[in-house]
């Protein structure tokens, strides 16, 4: 039996914002972007060349050029390579140069996905069974699309992990006393982790029940 008085309140009191979100400790981008870099002349001159080429097959090239964006959608344009020195496109009609121009479209709406139910071992050896739903919308459509090949798996198994992480080093008692707080610190993990990925952890809601007790000691 724990005798420390503290420990449920310090659960209770635990937030997600002011504990995590420390601007200083997050990891930085592994994807350098180069939209500051000016051009080179072959650049330049290919898309000379592929506007002549839109101006020559007017008006057919606009069924190409032209795209139209919905109030959810995002446009994260790649020219020759390399990251448009401009924000998203969007929403609304945008420009793009069919030649040279490659189109991504990022959906911004909020989205979720089941934390599918896992065996937890707390550290006073009780098993518990724990699944739960994690909500979260890309803040940065270029972090989104250039620093994480999938951002909802990379998401989904970061929270997978983070969750058995979390729950196996505290007992039992104490995540009974304060239900909030395993939610609030894996959103809290969770949102510094994803930050250089784009994406914001909007809410994370936890389930969790008593199975049984290991047989195992306890040192």
């Amino acid at each position: 039996m724990d005798n420390n008085p503290t420990t449920p309140a310090l659960l209770a009191q635990s937030s997600s914002v002011n504990v995590f979100h420390d601007e200083s400790l997050l990891p930085q981008r592994n994807v350098k972007t180069s939209e500051n870099v000016p051009p080179t002349c072959a650049e330049k001159t290919l898309f000379v060349l592929s506007m002549i080429l839109i101006v020559i097959t007017l008006p057919w090239s606009l069924f190409c050029c032209l795209r139209v964006m919905s109030e959810y959608e995002r446009a994260v344009i790649l020219r020759l390579g390399r990251l448009r020195p401009k924000p998203p496109r969007g929403p609304g009609l945008i420009f793009i140069v069919p030649c040279i121009d490659v189109l991504a479209v990022v959906d911004i709406r909020t989205r979720s996905f089941d934390l599918h139910r896992q065996e937890i071992l707390t550290r006073d050896m009780v098993t518990i069974s724990i699944d739960g739903v994690v909500y979260y919308s890309i803040k940065s459509p270029f972090d989104a699309m250039l620093q994480v090949y999938d951002p909802e798996e990379a998401t989904e198994k970061l929270a997978m992990t983070t969750l058995r992480n979390v729950a196996g080093t505290h007992k039992l008692m104490d995540l009974l006393s304060s239900k909030e707080y395993l939610s609030n610190q894996i959103e809290g993990i969770l949102y510094n982790s994803t930050e250089p990925w784009g994406i914001r952890v909007e809410r994370v809601e936890m389930i969790y029940s008593a199975a049984r007790r290991s047989s195992c000691p306890i040192n």
